[in-house]
């Protein structure tokens, strides 16, 4: 049973390597297809069309009648963002080859292609849409990483603890206090007497007499003196303390993948070789070509044998390593990047 394989790519490039791929895998030619616009760039094997209507509907009705509604949308959508689609038809034997062909050539996934399109807002393929533009398909095809790291932001917030109200109100109580009064009245006393009568007694019965004495009594006077006797006085105290904040941020590494091996670059790190790179090498080259030794410099410095070398004693053993990972590589340029990742790493 026949059944079709389909692979798709960014470049005409890499769907010319996938033709050749599946012609030295024993297909024929005539079992091998080739869909693209001008957008996706020039072929020497394969003729791209300018992406008219008539163009663009075949895509589509071809892919529809291999796929069904669900799946041929997304192919045709991808030959009309400027990718290369090579199908293939084969065998049941020869599925896996095919298939094999195709993903060592660079086919992409077009399943999480088309989710990346989603998220950007694509809605389906939409028949009536016009092809990609050459410099629309190259934008495309940019693929901008964005690095992001957190910062901890420490601030203040006022608190509300409440209020204090201090309230002043007059209050009664009973005091007794004592003091003595004094009352004076008069007291009249007869005595009998029997004795003879004087001079003095005569002339005074002869002048008459009259006695005045005043009687008094003393009265409690009461009379309130407001004094002061204690003063509260309202206000506030501010205090402030030291609080250490402990939490995590993050950042993101990206990898970037040199000749078939994995560099990890942490952002910061990578900031300060661009911008030792910048002040020093920028006029000997690219600061792609100096970013391996940048890393090659950090790496070693974590090696064990060299971890506890000072770059003098070091530098020697260093050379003849580098020349042996890099025998195309100039180790006097090299130096300076190799120096300086090799110095950021033991800080």
């Amino acid at each position: 049973m026949q059944q079709t394989i389909v692979g798709v790519f960014d470049t005409m490039q890499q769907a010319e390597r996938a033709h050749q791929a599946l012609l030295d895998a024993g297909f024929k030619e005539a079992d091998i297809r080739v869909d693209a616009h001008a957008g996706a760039g020039t072929s020497e094997r394969f003729a791209t069309r300018e992406a008219d209507t008539g163009f663009m509907a075949g895509v589509s009705q071809f892919f529809h009648d291999l796929f069904g509604s669900d799946d041929a949308g997304d192919y045709a959508e991808a030959v009309r963002r400027g990718s290369a689609v090579v199908s293939v038809t084969a065998d049941e034997v020869r599925l896996a080859a095919a298939r094999q062909a195709l993903a060592g050539s660079g086919a992409v996934d077009i399943k999480g292609r088309a989710e990346q399109w989603r998220k950007e807002g694509y809605k389906g393929y939409q028949p009536t849409a016009n092809a990609y533009s050459a410099e629309e398909v190259a934008r495309e095809r940019e693929r901008v990483i964005p690095v992001v790291q957190e910062e901890l932001a420490v601030g203040k917030r006022d608190v509300d603890l409440g209020s204090v109200r201090v309230v002043s109100r007059v209050v009664e109580k009973p005091v007794t206090e004592e003091v003595e009064l004094t009352t004076q009245r008069a007291t009249i006393e007869r005595r009998d007497v029997d004795r003879a009568a004087s001079a003095a007694d005569m002339a005074a019965m002869q002048r008459g007499a009259t006695v005045e004495v005043r009687e008094s009594t003393e009265q409690a006077v009461v009379q309130k003196n407001a004094r002061v006797v204690e003063e509260v006085v309202v206000g506030t105290q501010q205090t402030s303390q030291t609080q250490q904040i402990k939490d995590t941020v993050r950042s993101n590494v990206v990898e970037v993948d040199k000749q078939g091996g994995n560099l990890k670059v942490d952002p910061v790190i990578s900031g300060k070789w661009r911008s030792h790179y910048d002040q020093n090498l920028a006029t000997h080259g690219r600061y792609e070509d100096f970013e391996p030794a940048y890393h090659y410099g950090s790496t070693m410095r974590g090696d064990p044998k060299f971890a506890q070398r000072d770059w003098a004693t070091a530098q020697p053993d260093l050379q003849r390593d580098y020349a042996t990972r890099h025998p195309q590589g100039d180790w006097r340029r090299a130096e300076p990047a190799v120096r300086y990742g090799w110095e950021q790493r033991g800080l």
